[in-house]
Parts: structure tokens; sequence; C-alpha cells
């Protein structure tokens, strides 16, 4: 174990209650406050080594237009980790957000199974016509599977990760329309 008291922290927090325009800020606050007071605290005491990982979605780029505030609320994670990373500047501690696309987790893989069973699909097969229809931009062309952005996520919390910092990594299959990260 190294020394310090921050080694590895990885947030990951989204509230997606149905749009209601009544609790419309009720996303953005859960989202994007969750993290930000326990990283503000955390810089009492930034130890010589250290990893934090906020999990985005390719959403803060490529906002939906029926899912505005998970859109916003995603972005706002990736404008706090970017003036985290800066916060803790020749501490040895990186602060970076991962950006994952379309991935059949569990809660996409319910959400699928009603759609393959009247379709007569799949789940897989409803997954890849889900991402050709609503991200007709993915390279990838399928949802990535729970261990494809797991492994950016633990390549990001390596030791070898030591030099990328402020950075939105991006598992999003493409889907981003862009060749710049």
């Amino acid at each position: 174990m190294l020394p310090g008291a921050l080694q590895r922290w990885v947030h990951e927090r989204s509230a997606l209650p149905a749009h209601d325009p009544g609790t419309f800020d009720r996303p953005p606050r859960t989202s994007s406050r969750c993290p930000a007071r326990p990283a503000r605290t955390s810089q009492a005491f930034l130890p010589t080594w250290g990893r934090v990982v906020f999990i985005s979605s390719e959403s803060a780029l490529n906002i939906p237009a029926d899912m505005i505030h998970y859109g916003f609320t995603k972005t706002a994670m990736l404008a706090l980790s970017r003036g985290l990373a800066k916060m803790a500047a020749g501490t040895g501690v990186t602060v970076n957000s991962v950006l994952p696309g379309p991935t059949m987790s569990e809660g996409v893989g319910e959400m699928l199974k009603e759609m393959a069973e009247e379709q007569g699909l799949s789940i897989e097969a409803a997954g890849v016509a889900l991402v050709k229809s609503q991200r007709p931009s993915s390279i990838l062309q399928r949802p990535a599977s729970v261990e494809e952005v797991a492994n950016m996520i633990v390549d990001a919390c390596s030791m070898k990760a030591s030099a990328t910092t402020g950075a939105a990594l991006r598992v999003d299959g493409g889907v981003v329309d862009s060749i710049v990260p």
C-alpha cells in the first residue's frame, strides 16, 4: 500500500427519474453535487499518490434531446473533475472522468428484455438494434460490455496512469463524432 489517505476513488452516481418539469433540478443536484463535497474536503489531506475517477457519459458531449437533464449533469461532472485535477496539481493525485457510451449493464439488459421479447430477438440483438437506431454514429455498432468499461477505469486507476489527469477518457464505441478526445 502506498503512503497517504487517498488511494483510489471511483464515483458513479446517477439519478434519472422520469422527466417531470417540477423536479427538473433533482438529477443535477444529485449527480453533480454528490461528488463535489467529499472531493473538496479531501483536498485538506491530499496524499502523495492517488486516483480519482468520475464516471460520466458520452452524453456529456453528445447531449440527447430527450435527456437534457442527464447530459447536463454529466457535463457538470467533467467540469468538476477537470477543476479538481487542477487543484491537485503537483500532488501525485490524478483526477479523470471516464465517458462510457451505450453499455450492456444490468439495467440496460432489463430495459431491453421487453423490447427483445416483443421483436423476437435476443437481448444482445436488441442492444445492437438500439445502438444503431439511437446512436447511429457508433463505430462499434453494439453496446459495450460492463467489462470493457471497467477496463478503462482500472487503467485510469493504475500507477501507469500517472501522467493522465484532467482528462475525459472515452470508452464510447466511437459514438461521439470527434477525432479529438
